[in-house]
């Protein structure tokens, strides 16, 4: 992930216990240097949430989850899901809405410009079948276990 090698390019090149930040805006290098003290504790935190999203979402037949890759770490700002009947996705998403469950369908401007300028239906299928719900670092292991069981409930309700 490039933003992630520039921040350790920035935190290595440390003066008096602060990064050498030159290019930005003071209080934009306070931003970061508040950040950078806590990205591994963020990263770890989504890793353990998508682990948990994955635990609880695996046994569902109506959606497709992304494993984990033993290489390297995906940690999902938001975490995705593939609804395999594309024509219940809007009412997973309005039933997901109604339990108060920050959901969202990715990629909808992207599908308008590929549709205008381009012939790329497996593209357009796949975004259009998407859905994200909520994986930040802020949310306890009780919120994404709460998450995870109100998504599993309403996929399986959907079959």
């Amino acid at each position: 992930n490039k933003d992630i090698q520039i921040i350790h390019a920035i935190k290595n090149k440390k003066q008096k216990n602060k990064y050498n930040i030159k290019k930005i805006h003071p209080l934009s290098a306070k931003i970061v240097n508040s950040q950078l003290e806590n990205i591994k504790k963020i990263n770890q935190t989504r890793l353990n949430n998508s682990k948990k999203l994955i635990d609880l979402l695996k046994k569902q037949r109506n959606a497709s989850i992304p494993t984990l890759n033993t290489y390297s770490k995906n940690v999902f700002t938001r975490f995705p899901i593939r609804v395999l009947k594309r024509k219940k996705r809007s009412s997973i998403v309005n039933k997901l809405i109604k339990q108060g469950i920050d959901v969202e369908k990715p990629y909808y401007s992207l599908n308008k410009i590929l549709m205008n300028y381009s012939n790329v239906p497996n593209s357009i299928n796949l975004a259009r079948s998407l859905i994200t719900i909520p994986n930040h670092a802020c949310l306890s292991c009780n919120d994404i276990s709460l998450i995870g069981k109100k998504t599993l409930s309403i996929l399986q309700s959907s079959e």
